[in-house]
């Protein structure tokens, strides 16, 4: 996430220097995403059966492939293909996952899922950071600097990420899909799912589309936005580290998705109203910390709901998922500025929000803690 986050604020900018449209600069991010709606489900179900650490080191190598091709690209159509290739390769995210129900009981499910995410923060808050210093040099510098990330990252996983003690065959992806669209005993998976997928929606539309929403209300360039984006970020990891964990501890995995989304539409609401610089920052904030709430809270409903698959199964349908939000985020988050420029941009981040928590509210699991 730290290399990712170097890239995020200044790839947009250097799209648009290549020619490309405001919608154009959204598919960029939406062709990342549209892959790894097709190759999560299959890399968390091929870790089932060959390992973790094996699989999470292909996916790594395909994003050091994809930043040095966006390292090296002159046009649009190379980061495209950057996009593409890091998509396909892209199952780190619900290998983890993973790997954190091999090896903790349900109980700390949350809790781990919510350090998870704070590791995740303040990544991306470095990251942010760092890209707010290198913004000015351009876009292939700040690549180069993720895939020199990457490569380090790819060391400590040879050494230290553990392995799942048991091996088993993957279910058939055909199977897997059919039984939980139809079968009546996955029916709070599909409620965890859908909420996942409006959480993620709003979020990618909130995240990827905040630079031109920046520029185009307080005509902010990528060095500006990246400064306004990594404060933001560090807002939402001062939260995370100081209050994450011990507040999904104390009011478990439901509670805390559902006041997560409630932060989110106040947060959408005050960015739609937004005229100046500190309500942006305030209204931002409160989506944020709406963010790192929901998160952990609905991936550790997902692996409570889950009755019969294996883990690496659920937790790549979980990354797929959130590919698909991934994918509609930024082409609904550009449209609404497109259309009804920045108040279209703040009131989708607050409907999508009302549509999560709605769905939340109708998760009912037998364990107590949720």
């Amino acid at each position: 996430m730290f290399g990712y986050a170097i890239v995020v604020p200044v790839l947009p900018f250097a799209a648009r220097r290549f020619g490309a449209g405001t919608l154009a600069v959204g598919a960029i991010f939406a062709s990342y995403s549209l892959c790894q709606l097709v190759s999560a489900p299959v890399l968390g179900g091929i870790s089932d059966r060959y390992g973790r650490r094996l699989l999470l080191l292909i996916s790594q190598s395909g994003s050091v492939i994809g930043f040095a091709i966006m390292a090296l690209a002159g046009s649009v159509w190379p980061l495209f293909l950057s996009r593409i290739i890091d998509g396909l390769t892209a199952g780190n995210i619900s290998i983890i996952w993973a790997s954190v129900l091999d090896h903790y009981p349900r109980p700390a499910w949350g809790r781990r899922f919510a350090n998870l995410t704070t590791a995740t923060g303040l990544g991306i808050l470095l990251g942010l950071v760092t890209s707010s210093i290198l913004a000015r040099y351009g876009l292939a510098v700040v690549a180069w600097v993720a895939v020199a990330l990457i490569l380090f990252n790819m060391v400590i996983t040879v050494r230290a990420f553990p392995e799942r003690v048991t091996i088993r065959a993957p279910i058939p992806g055909s199977r897997l899909l059919a039984d939980l669209i139809g079968h009546p005993r996955h029916v709070m998976v599909r409620r965890v799912v859908g909420a996942g997928l409006l959480s993620t929606i709003d979020q990618s539309a909130f995240l990827l589309a905040l630079p031109l929403f920046l520029a185009q209300l307080l005509h902010f360039q990528a060095q500006a936005s990246a400064v306004t984006i990594t404060v933001l970020f560090a807002l939402a990891a001062a939260f995370q580290v100081l209050f994450l964990g011990p507040v999904v501890t104390r009011v478990g995995d439901r509670r805390a998705a559902l006041a997560g989304f409630a932060l989110m539409i106040l947060g959408g609401s005050g960015l739609a109203a937004a005229r100046t610089l500190g309500l942006v920052l305030v209204a931002g904030t409160l989506v944020m910390w709406g963010i790192v709430l929901v998160n952990p809270s609905l991936t550790a409903l997902l692996g409570a709901a889950n009755r019969t698959l294996d883990e690496g199964a659920i937790m790549g349908i979980n990354q797929s998922i959130a590919s698909a939000g991934q994918l509609l985020g930024p082409l609904i988050g550009y449209g609404g500025i497109a259309l009804f420029s920045t108040r279209g941009y703040g009131t989708v981040c607050a409907l999508l929000a009302i549509a999560g928590l709605t769905l939340s509210w109708r998760i009912r699991l037998d364990d107590a803690r949720v």
